[in-house]
């Protein structure tokens, strides 16, 4: 698992956040959330859905390739 090291950046989760909502460049919002999501998988905030495939939502042709 990849962790943000918010300490050597002198930098919050907030901060993060924050830089996602309002860099100029949609890559470096992207970026920039990429990284806040990353430092709630701590609290437990994963994207995991109990009770649903991960491959829900993909045809079958699609899982074969």
């Amino acid at each position: 698992m990849l962790k943000v090291d918010l300490a050597k950046w002198n930098q919050t989760a907030d901060d993060l956040r924050e830089a996602a909502l309002t860099a100029p460049h949609a890559r470096t919002r992207e970026r920039f959330f990429a990284l806040y999501e990353l430092t709630q998988q701590d609290r437990g905030a994963t994207g995991h859905h109990p009770g649903r495939s991960r491959y829900q939502g993909i045809d079958n042709h699609q899982l074969s390739r």
